[in-house]
């Protein structure tokens, strides 16, 4: 259908104009862009910041989200402890992050703080909302001075309760324990504190007596992880120290035959992960001490009692142990896999709990 030309509307001359005016509006801003991207573009070569790009899965349960973890750890602690350049991490692809995977990069940035100082790591602000939130309740975007404003909102977020030290502070740790101990029965609680104070008697008498071996100064430290959500209680203690089969490994003539019978009967051809599970029944430490080395036996008895799984990962080494089923899986991974450290996670089951 042909339209007569009498009936088509032509732009009046103040129409053209406006649009024209627009038009250049828009053309000057693109390009007020351009110029600001070349110009940051070319400050980040003038300071010679490496870019990461984050795992999209914060995770050390499956092997491919162990093996991204790893390999982006080993980069910044190369980048930025043994090459001491700046790095900036780009969290566009970060979809999930998980409490024991969080732990560990937390971990990671304090240690790479302490020795390097701060403002040697930046960040980009992540494109999922949840992620950012993560990042802002943990303490991690302090860590990376990010300043934008991120309220936390989302309940499997806002529930998450962190400390950190450098010394066996045992009324930190009971600070937080105390937030949930309405949940517990007495001898249920003292158990629990008793276990979580063990591991941090441990981490601090035997994790850090040799050097990691990552080429970095030794910088002390354990950081934890709370959380309440869904009727579950999920506790997460982390060291990075020379962790649980080096340790047993130099302590093996001092322990005597028993470590050993132990590790044979753990298979010890599965490396780490056997020397774990042999850790997990052995009732003392090298020091020889009645009162150490209980604190994974002392969260067994309440997993027992309440319900829940054990998960433990130190060096190459993953042990799990769920209560319900009295299953127990251990695995070792290849040596270039390791985490460099020790992250023991718990998760009870709380049928009455409340956030």
């Amino acid at each position: 259908m042909v339209v007569p030309r009498r009936l088509v509307r032509r732009p009046t001359q103040s129409a053209r104009l406006y649009s024209m005016r627009v038009t250049r509006k828009r053309t000057r801003r693109a390009r007020r862009l351009l110029v600001r991207a070349a110009r940051r573009a070319r400050w980040l070569r003038r300071q010679k910041v490496t870019h990461l790009l984050a795992p999209t899965v914060f995770g050390l349960e499956r092997q491919e989200t162990l093996v991204e973890l790893v390999q982006f750890l080993a980069a910044l602690r190369r980048v930025v402890g043994i090459e001491r350049r700046r790095a900036r991490i780009d969290f566009a692809q970060t979809r999930l992050m998980t409490a024991g995977g969080t732990l560990l990069f937390a971990a990671e940035l304090a240690r790479l703080n302490e020795i390097v100082g701060a403002q040697m790591i930046s960040c980009s602000y992540p494109s999922d909302g949840v992620v950012a939130q993560v990042l802002k309740q943990v303490g991690i975007f302090d860590l990376l001075a990010q300043r934008r404003p991120c309220p936390v909102t989302a309940d499997n977020v806002k529930y998450w309760r962190v400390a950190s030290g450098t010394d066996v502070d045992t009324e930190r740790l009971k600070e937080t324990l105390e937030y949930y101990s309405t949940l517990f029965s007495d001898p249920e609680s003292q158990t629990l504190y008793k276990a979580l104070s063990e591991a941090m008697t441990n981490s601090h008498q035997h994790a850090y007596k040799r050097d990691r071996g990552d080429g970095l100064p030794t910088v002390k430290g354990w950081w934890s992880f709370t959380q309440l959500l869904d009727k579950k209680l999920t506790v997460a203690f982390c060291d990075l120290g020379i962790g649980i089969p080096r340790s047993l490994r130099e302590d093996l003539s001092g322990l005597g035959g028993t470590i050993r019978r132990l590790a044979d009967t753990f298979q010890w051809g599965q490396g780490d992960a056997g020397l774990i599970q042999a850790a997990m029944e052995y009732g003392r430490t090298r020091t020889g001490k009645g009162n150490r080395g209980k604190g994974m036996r002392d969260i067994r008895t309440v997993l027992d009692a309440l319900g829940g799984k054990l998960q433990i990962h130190s060096n190459a080494g993953f042990f799990e142990f769920r209560a319900q089923e009295k299953r127990e899986r251990c695995k070792t991974f290849k040596e270039w896999m390791s985490i460099k450290g020790t992250l023991v996670i718990w998760q009870l089951d709380m049928p009455e709990a409340k956030p």
